[in-house]
């Protein structure tokens, strides 16, 4: 007689799953670099200062210059002598324009030495002594 016992073996199944794998991989980036070239450059500072000036402005003026002329005209005459005449005649000459020396004058005078005073404290008024000279 046969006899059949159920037996039951596991066979596994395979399943596919995905399984999340974290790989670090590198990647070229190009980064621009930006240089910074630092320059000093001196840059002059224009000034204006107002200075004071003095100015001599030469004026040209013209004076009337009257000249009197005098004559004594003496006549010689035969017999008695009388005065002669006297005649005035003025003369229009153009104007003279005439320019003195330049002059420094610098004096120094000296006299007698001045009598010494005195004042006492608590008193107003000077007392004069005399020097001996």
């Amino acid at each position: 007689q046969i006899e059949y016992v159920d037996n039951h073996v596991h066979i596994p199944v395979q399943k596919h799953r995905h399984v999340q794998v974290v790989n670090t991989v590198q990647k070229h980036v190009e980064v621009t670099v930006i240089e910074t070239l630092e320059k000093v450059v001196d840059v002059p500072i224009i000034k204006q200062v107002m200075v004071p000036q003095t100015q001599t402005i030469e004026k040209i003026v013209e004076v009337p210059f009257v000249q009197t002329v005098e004559k004594v005209i003496e006549i010689p005459m035969v017999g008695s002598t009388t005065q002669g005449h006297t005649r005035t005649t003025q003369v229009q000459l153009e104007p003279l324009r005439e320019l003195g020396p330049e002059s420094v004058v610098q004096q120094v005078v000296m006299g007698a030495p001045l009598p010494a005073e005195q004042f006492l404290e608590g008193e107003g008024q000077p007392l004069e002594e005399q020097i001996p000279a």
